[in-house]
């Protein structure tokens, strides 16, 4: 009597899916997704021995129709580790947690124990693969290999995990006689560098800015021919550090066969613009926007499920997301976010403004990116203008340090000379009453201060000036980018424009204004402000063709950090 793993209700048995169809299918999908780490029979194992549960009896009643609650997960967990040695073992819990979370030892124990003694069927040959390289080459340092594991077993979580997904739904999809999304280009190809090249013609090439800005990006991909692993592009705001991000990975990918460019970003104003950019250079087709406030516009209800199946799997060839849906998905248990990982393997991976890495997690951060380029063949770009020390060679001292950076962009310190825009003064202690004053007396000017309530008390005292606006993260990604819009509309036409704002603004957004003021605050933050101001380097002020921002200490100063 067959052994089914799915079934369609009101549908003859004969149409059902088998456990031998749906394990072989399984085992080829997770198998494919965990070759791009040198993981392949990994990932074939879990595939074959994940739904071995649904052998038992009591599960094939249920799929005729039994209400009894019946668990599958447990006997393929229970077979490796009961036949697999140590590293069947170890993998136990991708099995016992394929349709949740991985369990952490003790509910892994308790669901094995629970579990039946299966004998594995004709067509499964149990074949425990040997334990990496990367586990095996760890030598003493116990901290080191434990981590290995610990992310080699997410990996290939990951990789169970989206296998079993996408086959079931495929099949469901088949049976049925549904139509299947259309699929979505799934990796870099040489059309995309083909884009990019058009886009980079038709770029202006006048100016000392825009001059820099091309010197930055024929460096940049002359780079592109060198070996995967960890570099930094340090280059000043306004220097084109986005243009030259993409061109890069592009090049980059084409020479090595890598899959996707993954480019990560703090802030969710950041993350809008960039792919924004990247859309207008290669398609809309191509490029995935993934965070919590993506708005799918007009998209029919068969893109938006193409976009959640993609976003699902960061299943794209450009894939522009926010540093907490990154780092996230690095440490997570759960499957929803651990079946992005396979998609990091051979992925260019960019970690726009570097500096913002929160300080409590820059171990982990850092040991986690230096596992990806050293064990899973990708490429990490820390691209900033304030590049933070977090290497070796920048005098960095700890365990995961990262080592043996590059960097990209041609002698930063001189880059940092030759886009030099801005004369900072700092105007000591300041009223709001004082700050509203300056603000109402530019014609045009960007505001920044350090918390939501004080940029709307400031908004309020210039409302009722020409071009006075207000952005903040209290409003929904398409209000901010509306405001932005406006912003950048009446800038370039020379009308007036106030803008008050919190930080929000003061990273990797496209403005360009000739006075900046900002509430005393750390210098990377103050850099970062500074790239808001003659951005374009069309000024001229005091025949050095300079703009000015303004430091000043406010009357309402932030809190105190309050760190353990």
């Amino acid at each position: 009597m067959p052994i089914y793993a799915h079934s369609l209700p009101g549908r003859p048995e004969i149409g059902w899916e088998t456990l031998r169809q749906h394990a072989e299918r399984v085992a080829d999908g997770a198998a494919r997704r965990a070759d791009m780490a040198g993981l392949a029979e990994c990932g074939r194992l879990l595939g074959l021995v994940h739904d071995i549960g649904k052998i038992k009896p009591a599960f094939q009643a249920r799929l005729r129709g039994s209400r009894m609650d019946v668990s599958h997960s447990g006997e393929g967990a229970r077979l490796l580790q009961e036949r697999g040695g140590a590293f069947g073992g170890m993998l136990a819990g991708t099995v016992a947690g394929h349709h949740g979370r991985l369990p952490n030892p003790a509910r892994l124990a308790q669901r094995i124990a629970s579990a039946e003694r299966l004998d594995p069927p004709d067509w499964l040959t149990l074949v425990t693969p040997l334990p990496p390289e990367r586990l095996i080459n760890c030598g003493p340092d116990r901290a080191r290999l434990s981590f290995r594991a610990q992310f080699l077993v997410r990996f290939l979580y990951g990789c169970l995990t989206n296998a079993d997904d996408r086959e079931t739904a495929a099949w469901q999809s088949e049976a049925l006689g549904l139509a299947e999304a259309l699929p979505r280009p799934t990796a870099l190809a040489p059309t995309m560098r083909d884009a990019f090249d058009r886009h980079v013609a038709g770029l202006a090439a006048d100016g000392p800015v825009n001059a820099v800005r091309a010197r930055v990006l024929a460096h940049v991909r002359d780079m592109a021919a060198e070996r995967p692993g960890l570099f930094t592009l340090t280059v000043p705001t306004g220097g084109g550090k986005t243009l030259a991000s993409l061109g890069f990975a592009i090049d980059h990918a084409m020479a090595h066969g890598m899959t996707r460019l993954v480019h990560v970003a703090p802030f969710t104003s950041i993350v809008e613009q960039t792919a924004e950019v990247f859309r207008r250079v290669l398609g809309e087709e191509t490029v995935l926007e993934h965070h919590s406030a993506f708005d799918p516009g007009r998209e029919d209800e068969s893109e938006r499920e193409q976009r959640r199946v993609a976003g699902a799997s960061w299943d794209s060839p450009v894939v522009v997301t926010t540093a907490v849906q990154f780092f996230k998905s690095l440490f997570a248990a759960r499957k929803k976010r651990c079946r992005k990982l396979p998609s990091l393997a051979h992925a260019v991976i960019v970690v726009d403004e570097a500096q913002t890495m929160p300080r409590g997690f820059l171990r982990p951060c850092r040991a986690a990116l230096t596992e990806l380029a050293e064990g899973y063949g990708a490429t990490v770009i820390l691209c900033t203008a304030t590049q933070p020390a977090l290497t070796v060679e920048a005098g960095f001292r700890a365990p995961e340090a990262l080592k043996g950076a590059r960097e990209l962009a041609p002698d930063p310190s001189l880059l940092h000379a030759a886009l030099r825009r801005v004369r900072v003064r700092d105007l000591g202690p300041q009223s709001d009453g004082e700050v509203a004053a300056r603000l109402r007396a530019a014609r045009q000017a960007l505001l920044i201060v350090d918390n939501r309530r004080q940029a709307r008390r400031l908004f309020d005292a210039v409302a009722l000036t020409e071009g006075a606006t207000h952005l903040s993260t209290l409003m929904t990604a398409a209000h901010r980018r509306q405001v932005l819009a406006l912003v950048r509309e009446r800038l370039k036409a020379g009308q007036p424009v106030r803008l008050v704002s919190t930080s929000l603004v003061e990273a990797g957004v496209d403005v360009d204004f000739p006075l900046v003021m900002h509430a005393a605050a750390g210098i990377d933050s103050l850099a970062q402000a500074a790239g808001r101001c003659n951005r374009e380097g069309r000024m001229e002020r005091w025949m050095e063709r300079l703009g000015e921002l303004l430091v000043f200490r406010s009357e309402h100063p932030a809190p105190p950090v309050v760190e353990d």
